[in-house]
């Protein structure tokens, strides 16, 4: 085959995991359910796998849940530092094979989310962040997480970015849970959709226009609704009463 770079894959290190379940007692079941796929966990049967594929590349990242998930703000930051030291090192043994990494960040602590993500793309090598949305229920462009997407663009680095969320989450009012896995279906790139149509309004990319941003899932909903957006921008603020859209 060609030469392919695979920039969204995912993988979990093993100082990290070890680490993480001694501070995550219940660790979530998706977690848990990646620490039992081989190839995420045991870089040899990974590189065997690649093997099948000449020209195949991979550009890790953390599998989810978010690191925020697994700790307090004040456990969480040892965890970011723990999995981005063992990507480097995973790229720096392995560079044909890993080029470079996407970094993890301690999100329930906004301070040291930032010295995390300048310490990993500058000293570290990472090609960027890594970032979920929801930011544990809230949304990317409140000022904590914006300023990552800023110090990106500066930077000259990435952001890419990841629905979050499980069934914990119902569909409708009623009900407990989000039903027949449509949290992952429907809701996560409904949730990616959503995170950047919200970026755009934060006029963030008019400060950095070359801000790359990988959205996971293939750009969730935006591509398959183009025809809708542009409609629906062109008749923006027409279907919301004023005082609702201060709110």
């Amino acid at each position: 085959m060609d030469e392919a770079i695979d920039v969204f894959c995912h993988c979990l290190t093993p100082r990290f995991c070890n680490r993480a379940l001694e501070v995550c007692v219940t660790p979530p079941l998706m977690w848990t359910r990646a620490l039992n796929m081989k190839v995420m966990v045991d870089l040899e049967a990974r590189l065997s796998l690649m093997k099948g594929f000449p020209g195949y590349r991979q550009i890790p990242s953390l599998a989810s849940p978010p690191i925020e998930m697994l700790g307090t703000p004040e456990e969480t930051p040892e965890l970011a530092r723990i999995a981005n030291d063992e990507l480097a090192e995973m790229c720096q043994q392995r560079p044909d094979d890993f080029p470079s990494f996407v970094a993890s960040l301690p999100l329930n602590n906004p301070e040291e989310s930032m010295v995390e993500a300048e310490r990993a793309t500058r000293d570290l090598g990472a090609a960027g962040i890594q970032i979920f949305t929801p930011v544990l229920g809230r949304a990317v462009d409140q000022p904590e997480i914006l300023q990552l997407f800023e110090l990106m663009g500066i930077l000259g680095k990435a952001v890419w970015l990841h629905p979050a969320g499980g069934m914990n989450r119902p569909d409708y009012q009623g009900e407990k849970v989000s039903r027949f896995e449509s949290w992952w279906t429907l809701r996560w790139p409904y949730e990616s959709s959503l995170a950047m149509y919200r970026l755009i309004f934060t006029g963030i990319f008019d400060r950095y226009p070359d801000l790359p941003i990988v959205t996971h899932h293939s750009g969730g909903m935006i591509p398959m609704m183009a025809g809708r957006l542009g409609s629906g921008l062109e008749l923006l603020g027409t279907r919301t009463p004023p005082e609702e859209e201060e709110a």
